[in-house]
């Protein structure tokens, strides 16, 4: 994999991050070290639309492991959440400047961001405010989305 692939951290609140230990994996998923997963049922799952009500507290593996062949809860990873992150908009439901501050965002993918419930589980918790800015700078991501895992 290219390192630009990983979600780059963010300056935020890195003293916030917490570390959970053995996030079991869901069945027939492969974690990817830097991207954003969410727990569904207790399982890391792939944010999706077939989540957007089911997936709960994103958070962001700090290590790879692929559970592709495995059963729910063979294998698991620490992962983290208590940081910003910069994440591609979604080409469909693009976040816009209007979002800042007010929108939840939604996972539409490990490393894309939407506007749309539809498209996948919300990254603030509940509904609460997760965009923090749009078209950060600095970033591997063309016009990205700076967001707050919480």
């Amino acid at each position: 994999k290219h390192m630009a692939e990983l979600v780059p951290v963010s300056a935020g609140n890195l003293l916030g991050v917490q570390v959970i230990k053995s996030a079991k994996i869901g069945a027939g998923v492969n974690i990817e070290q830097g991207k954003i997963y969410v727990f569904v049922a207790g399982y890391l799952k792939v944010p999706a639309a077939a989540n957007a009500t089911t997936g709960k507290r994103p958070v962001r593996a700090l290590s790879s492991a692929d559970n592709t062949s495995g059963g729910n809860g063979d294998l698991s990873v620490d992962v983290e959440y208590g940081f910003w992150v910069d994440m591609a908009n979604d080409g469909m439901h693009p976040i816009t400047q209007a979002d800042v501050g007010v929108s939840p965002g939604y996972l539409s993918s490990a490393t894309t961001v939407s506007t749309e419930s539809t498209d996948g589980p919300p990254i603030g918790q509940g509904s609460a405010p997760a965009v923090i800015s749009f078209n950060a700078t600095n970033s591997v991501y063309g016009r990205p989305v700076r967001v707050e895992i919480k």
